[in-house]
């Protein structure tokens, strides 16, 4: 339905097999017209390097299901997202969660479009008329509605624009409280690894840490919920890190990796210059991680 609102003003946008929303690229195909119909997989138009504009994200519960849906309409900052969305923890992290596909993306207007977001909604709204077999007079009054709470009843059912002032529902204003909640944000976090080395679970190859961190430092925890589960932290065979302060911590209430790193003399051969090193593994975890950022904000 998306697509088909989209194709009023971009004929080359299509649904993909991950059920994104893409804009083919390439040129026009030939004796192909026939494709920018109804078929909302295929455009008349060689896919070149798609550019993705929509995903969507899905949960599941035993008695809720809740849909995210996204579109990029004609964002002036579309070109700093991939940059955005290259975390320098990837190179070093295994979740056990759902992989997510790095994807080009792109706008579904572009500038010619005055008021694009607008236009959108119009579409959007129109094709869900036509689809649903609503008629098009209620279309037009849901465009004239402001963004506050406003519900009316036709025929068929209820149509309006759903704000804030759903809170006053007690049981919508719980599932909004919910979502809100330190639990939901990061106790949903799907069991993940961090390891600065090859393992049999993930072998891949792994960056070495910058200077001076030494090469044969060793960082390995794995966390679920947020909580750090289990961990093994060493600067060296002989020099290792106290990991029972570490064990338990959760990662988003954590603001500095300093506070919890330090050596564990009942299991370390050598100490000395390694405490330098230790801030030094401490300052480049909180880089990777983003708490320098966090702190400074």
């Amino acid at each position: 339905m998306v697509v088909r609102a989209i194709r009023q003003n971009n004929p080359r946008a299509r649904v993909n097999e991950r059920h994104d929303i893409v804009l083919d690229t390439g040129s026009p195909l030939e004796e192909a017209a026939h494709l920018a119909g109804q078929d909302t997989h295929h455009t008349a138009y060689e896919p070149g390097s798609p550019l993705k504009v929509s995903g969507s994200a899905y949960k599941l519960t035993r008695t809720r299901a809740l849909h995210h849906g996204t579109c990029l309409v004609n964002s002036e900052r579309v070109g700093m997202i991939s940059g955005l969305l290259r975390s320098p923890l990837a190179p070093f992290v295994k979740a056990r969660g759902v992989d997510s596909v790095k994807s080009a993306v792109g706008n579904v207007y572009g500038t010619q479009y005055g008021g694009a977001v607008e236009l959108f909604k119009a579409n959007v709204i129109q094709e869900f008329c036509r689809t649903y077999a609503i008629d098009a007079a209620i279309g037009r009054q849901l465009l004239r509605l402001d963004s506050a709470t406003t519900l009316e009843t036709f025929d068929n059912g209820i149509y309006g624009v759903l704000d804030e002032d759903l809170g006053k529902i007690e049981k919508i204003k719980e599932g909004m409280w919910e979502m809100r909640s330190t639990d939901w944000l990061y106790g949903q976090t799907p069991q993940f690894t961090f390891s600065t080395f090859s393992t049999a679970d993930d072998p891949r190859p792994r960056p070495l840490p910058p200077s001076p961190i030494p090469s044969s430092s060793r960082v390995h925890f794995t966390a679920r919920g947020s909580r750090i589960t289990s961990a093994e932290f060493a600067l060296s065979p002989s020099t290792i890190l106290d990991s029972n302060c570490i064990v338990g911590q959760e990662l988003h209430r954590l603001d500095t990796w300093k506070k919890l790193l330090r050596i564990d003399k009942a299991r370390s051969k050598e100490q000395g210059e390694d405490e330098s090193n230790v801030l030094a593994l401490a300052d480049w975890l909180d880089e990777i991680f983003g708490m320098r950022t966090y702190c400074s904000a």
